[in-house]
């Protein structure tokens, strides 16, 4: 089958541990104990979802071919600008880069949707849960993808749900979730391995889960069209 991961550090790892060991390549090795996995891997530390669309759009050739699996997590360099405004309770602005960050993301929907594609689309999870402004802030953005999640073919990736209570074992650097965390360079955001290894277990988990869900309808409708045969 054909693995398919978009996005930004998230995805591609943000130090030498990580980018030697992203989540994409334990989800390869975790299929792979079922089947042979072929993955490509399209993210850039840094990527807004405008930068991750426009390169999407100049390899559509390499990239749009037909895949089993696309999981796409994209959006903390979308909005992070937008975030200390909240302080003065101006939500205009983030608000706005949410709408646009979900256009960007139906247009690479569209780009990579084929038949028989399972595309996980990745909230964002929270690295600072005791710090009020960024708890609004990820509250806004998921608010934005879940809507997406309800009007097209995909499914959620829900990180927000998954790193939550778990941020000081899986985020590299935590220290307390707090405001004062903030460093000028290298702040605690990203994944550390662990955190990786357990986006990967839950692409696992909701891909089997959607996979096994579309075969039990195609062979209800098997069963259907069969007794409607013999009547």
């Amino acid at each position: 089958m054909h693995y398919l991961a978009l996005g930004d550090s998230i995805t591609f790892g943000h130090d030498l541990r990580t980018k030697l060991s992203p989540f994409p390549s334990h989800v390869q090795s975790l299929l792979e104990e079922n089947e042979e996995v072929e993955m490509l891997m399209h993210a850039k530390p840094g990527w807004t979802s405008d930068k991750l669309l426009q390169s999407i759009s100049r390899s559509r050739d390499r990239l749009c071919e037909e895949q089993r699996l696309v999981t796409l997590v994209i959006g903390g360099n979308d909005v992070i600008k937008y975030t200390l405004p909240l302080l003065v309770g101006n939500t205009s602005g983030l608000s706005r880069a949410a709408e646009h960050l979900c256009n960007n993301i139906r247009s690479i929907i569209s780009l990579v949707s084929h038949p028989g594609t399972t595309i996980l689309i990745g909230t964002i999870y929270n690295p600072f849960p005791n710090w009020w402004v960024m708890e609004k802030t990820t509250q806004i953005i998921n608010q934005h993808i879940r809507r997406l999640i309800e009007w097209y073919d995909v499914h959620l990736l829900d990180l927000e749900h998954l790193f939550k209570g778990s941020e000081s074992n899986w985020i590299d650097g935590y220290r307390k979730g707090r405001f004062l965390d903030l460093r000028p360079i290298g702040n605690p955001i990203h994944p550390n391995v662990v955190g990786h290894q357990a986006i990967a277990e839950e692409v696992v988990r909701v891909y089997h889960q959607v996979v096994r869900t579309r075969n039990d309808y195609h062979q209800k409708e098997g069963v259907l069209a069969y007794e409607k045969a013999i009547l």
